[in-house]
């Protein structure tokens, strides 16, 4: 009888591959160290990397959205027809010129009530001298929209024939202007245009003060003497209050205006009627020494 031991299969396996059973459980260790489980089976092995890889996917379609999204905000017009960030904005006079122009002819093209655009080319004519107050002002002009108020500023000066040039060391800044204020966002809210010896008629480019709410042109006596208040005031959604005491407006077309109050009326009634949360246009106050449907007598 053989006095040696039969090896058990792990001792035997071990001592074939020339590791010992230290050895083994060392290499255990480290490959468990490493980050893979020797417990797991294939299966579960294929399923977490199948996990890691639909995680991976759904975090790049993720970024991608966002990429999307953030284009979209930068890219697409606001309410007002202009983009969020103007990338293509520059403070040299040529570029300030081409995104103002381009500005105003989409405004008209787009709203055939208008009329024309205007003569930018015409030497000497108001749109062309107001292009030229705001081109001198570039380095201080931080985007299109302080561009576009001061251009509509300035035709409306001379429009107006206003030869004394009230704001023409005024800097930049048309919301620190004289007679102007801006709401927080830097619109132009409120024009108190009063005793500034303005004559003529309003330009249509006041129209692109979209969220302008009072207009008070008070004791400018030569001012509105052959034409009525331009009726594409009612397509000025925040316009609620013009004085017009001491001018030459008469009622001469302010059917006109008053009518949106008829229908600020209509959409109101439907707007509760249906229970809906939408803005109603305020309606129109014109302060006048006429009467009209839509007039109050001049404040003392």
């Amino acid at each position: 009888m053989s006095s040696s031991t039969e090896a058990g299969p792990s001792d035997s396996s071990a001592g074939v591959m020339g590791v010992s059973n230290d050895n083994l459980e060392d290499l255990r260790a480290s490959v468990a160290a490493g980050g893979v489980d020797l417990e797991k089976g294939p299966s579960e092995r294929g399923c977490s990397r199948k996990c890691l890889v639909a995680t991976s996917l759904g975090q790049l379609l993720l970024i991608v959205g966002l990429v999307v999204a953030l284009l979209c905000v930068l890219l697409i017009p606001n309410s007002d027809g202009e983009r969020v960030v103007e990338s293509r904005y520059s403070t040299r006079p040529h570029h300030i010129s081409a995104s103002v122009t381009k500005n105003v002819d989409r405004a008209f093209r787009q709203r055939s009530f208008l009329g024309e655009p205007p003569q930018w080319s015409l030497v000497g004519s108001p749109e062309n001298l107001a292009l030229r107050e705001t081109m001198a002002h570039g380095e201080d002009l931080e985007n299109v929209r302080m561009a576009r108020n001061n251009f509509v500023l300035w035709n409306l000066h001379f429009s107006l024939n206003g030869s004394t040039g009230i704001w023409r060391d005024s800097g930049a800044d048309s919301c620190l202007w004289d007679g102007v204020r801006c709401d927080l966002a830097g619109r132009v809210a409120d024009l108190d245009l009063e005793d500034k010896d303005f004559s003529g008629e309003l330009p249509r480019t006041l129209y692109m003060l979209q969220h302008l709410r009072s207009l008070s042109l008070k004791g400018n006596q030569d001012l509105g003497a052959t034409e009525g208040l331009p009726t594409f005031m009612i397509h000025m959604p925040l316009l609620h209050s013009i004085n017009v005491c001491g001018t030459g407006y008469t009622n001469r077309g302010i059917n006109a205006i008053c009518a949106k109050n008829i229908e600020t009326s209509i959409s109101s009634s439907s707007s509760t009627s249906t229970d809906t949360s939408g803005d109603v246009p305020p309606e129109i106050i014109v302060y006048a020494d006429f009467s009209c449907d839509c007039c109050q007598a001049c404040p003392m």
